[in-house]
């Protein structure tokens, strides 16, 4: 008895093994489904643009006189509030001198009348006479001060030289061009285009500069303004956008041309899905079983017209992005484990 019972257990055994083999491939069944498309839409254009530099000035001394330090070149690059050049400046210290002594005399000057004003042994408009002295000498010595500053030509930002007019030991006038001086930190993208996008800059998407000689690269850039009036000779708007130059990648340069993208939002494009996704109950109506971390999940949705004969709109339910089962969901019951198949 003790025997036939020994050999009865083992077949138990592996009946339950196999019982929960076959349910275990039930419950993973394979199904085969559809990623559903984003609902996103764009347009895009493209037109002809080319970089600048964001700005563009030129430098000169508020002072005139012979350069005693000059050796930029274009191309040199310079940080803010470098020396780019300078005067000889001896003439303006001695001026500097002759205004310090100046103040100091009148300066003691107009110490002792304020004690004599305040002793009524000096009239009140001589006293106002040698204060007037002494507030205008304080003045020249500031004017002599910044005229001494103004021997020093410094970057006002971070920047190169891209033109040149004058030469070392040139006697230079006040106010004359003695460089161009370019900002390249960040570059201007200027580009002519038509009036929809002039009349609706809000339904930029994106943009994005192609140079001709950075082929297969696309940088993004972004929009500063448009032009609210087409240029004299053609019906397009001027528009200006930028981009930042990144100082661990290839330098950009002002003049490069290229093409500009510009995405613009489109109309809002509807997701479809394969007939064979739509299921309908007289109860639940129409739905579509929707496929998350490998279980399927029923979700109720609007459909609308046939597409291509084999693709049907769906006007409300999905978003786009979602994974749906294709086919036989009938069989398919909630929460249910699948393999999915695309």
């Amino acid at each position: 008895m003790k025997q036939r019972i020994l050999y009865i257990l083992p077949l138990m055994v592996l009946f339950s093994c196999s019982k929960g083999s076959v349910k275990n491939k039930i419950t993973q069944q394979p199904v085969k489904v559809y990623q559903v498309e984003a609902t996103a839409a764009y347009r895009e254009k493209s037109f002809p643009a080319i970089s600048k530099p964001k700005q563009v000035t030129t430098l000169s001394f508020r002072v005139g006189g012979p350069l005693s330090l000059f050796s930029a070149k274009p191309g040199q690059y310079y940080r803010k509030g470098e020396v780019m050049a300078r005067i000889d400046n001896r003439d303006f210290l001695m001026e500097q001198e002759k205004a310090e002594a100046v103040l100091a005399q009148s300066e003691a000057e107009y110490k002792r009348y304020n004690e004599l004003i305040r002793t009524d042994n000096v009239s009140q408009s001589a006293y106002d006479a040698v204060e007037s002295k002494y507030r205008a000498d304080r003045v020249n010595l500031t004017a002599a001060q910044n005229s001494v500053s103004d021997t020093k030509l410094e970057a006002p930002f971070d920047g190169y030289i891209q033109d040149v007019f004058v030469e070392a030991h040139q006697d230079v006038k006040a106010t004359q061009g003695v460089v161009t001086f370019i900002d390249l930190a960040t570059l201007e993208i200027h580009a002519s285009v038509s009036s929809d996008i002039a009349l609706q800059p809000e339904s930029i998407a994106a943009m994005e500069m192609s140079f001709d000689e950075l082929p297969g690269q696309r940088l993004p850039v972004q929009l500063i303004d448009i032009a609210k009036n087409s240029g004299n000779t053609n019906l397009s708007y001027q528009l200006t956008g930028r981009i930042e130059n990144m100082k661990d990648k290839q330098q950009l340069i002002g003049g490069l041309t290229g093409t500009l993208f510009i995405k613009q939002n489109g109309e809002k494009v509807l997701p479809r899905v394969p007939i064979t996704s739509v299921y309908n109950e007289h109860a639940r109506g129409s739905y579509v079983w929707v496929v998350k971390d490998n279980r399927v999940k029923r979700l109720s949705v609007k459909t609308g017209k046939l597409v291509n004969h084999n693709h049907i709109v769906i006007e409300e339910g999905l978003t786009g992005d979602e994974l749906v089962v294709a086919a036989g969901g009938h069989k398919l019951f909630e929460e249910q484990i699948i393999k999915a198949l695309l």
